[in-house]
């Protein structure tokens, strides 16, 4: 089989640094696999058109590559497929037919689809499907800080972190934190997932839940560190999920369902329109 096979590939071409994209190279052959060739001219059209130099040569090296052993397992194949084996004319129209069908969906969707999605909408969802959002992890919201033993005015900053509600107090905490924290954070309408502030702070506990229930402000020290700790909302593991976590999977689902019930329309419509115009005929077997 090798001894049947010549393979031309012209490596001036990518070691030379020659224009790929002439017009003048459109009849060069690149490679030849007994009476089948590759043209230049078939990789042309493909050939990125920010490639240049040695890009481009790279490109057509892959390219021809990809042909040869295209080539040579389309041969294999043509040799030792039964007749019936090849005869693959009906898969290959049936594939057709469901690329178009699915390119003209998809372009009809692209142009009808509201994507528009209210947080009503959300919520409705939300409250009618709760048995679909049930946590798989524990989920806090949460103030903490993290900072040196030695940093100043420890005891302002427990005063500062058992008053948080206090807005004037936030803004007094945030200025400590910008000045002295290692760490912090102030977000407390951001839902975390108990295992990622595990990350943050070295919370010793074997039992969540019971941590959780109890505390409200923790303080916890280190060999370096002291880290304070406000438990602002949580949710257990196996409860309901908040629907600020769940909302862009909402949304997905919720643009999904349209996609689903607009497909279904256009469909509908279509046999329906074809029905009064008369073009579409049955017959009994």
């Amino acid at each position: 089989m090798i001894r049947s096979i010549a393979i031309l590939l012209f490596l001036s071409f990518w070691l030379g640094g020659c224009n790929l994209l002439n017009p003048e190279k459109e009849t060069i052959v690149l490679a030849k696999i007994g009476d089948k060739s590759l043209f230049l001219s078939e990789i042309q059209p493909s050939i990125p058109e920010n490639f240049e130099g040695a890009d481009s040569a790279l490109f057509v090296k892959e390219q021809v590559k990809k042909w040869v052993e295209q080539t040579l397992l389309l041969q294999m194949a043509e040799l030792n497929l039964s007749e019936s084996e090849k005869n693959i004319e009906k898969e290959i129209e049936d594939y057709r037919k469901s690329l178009l069908i699915y390119a003209y969906e998809k372009a009809f969707i692209a142009q009808k689809l509201d994507t528009l999605i209210s947080d009503n909408e959300v919520a409705n969802y939300y409250e009618g499907n709760l048995q679909n959002f049930e946590l798989k992890d524990y989920v806090v919201k949460v103030l903490y800080t993290k900072l040196e033993k030695n940093a100043p005015q420890i005891s302002y900053l427990r005063t500062m972190i058992n008053n948080t509600e206090e807005q004037e107090v936030r803004y007094q905490l945030e200025d400590y934190c910008r000045q002295f924290a290692t760490n912090y954070m102030l977000e407390d309408q951001v839902w975390l997932y108990f295992e990622d502030l595990l990350k943050e702070i070295p919370i010793k506990t074997y039992n969540i839940d019971a941590f959780l229930k109890n505390n409200k402000v923790v303080e916890i020290e280190d060999e370096q560190y002291l880290y304070f700790l406000v438990i602002k909302d949580y949710r257990l593991k196996d409860s309901v999920s908040p629907l600020e976590l769940e909302k862009s999977r909402i949304k997905s689902i919720i643009l999904n369902k349209r996609k689903l019930e607009l497909t279904k329309s256009m469909r509908k419509d279509l046999y329906q329109d074809a029905l009064n115009k008369n073009l579409i005929e049955y017959y009994t077997p």
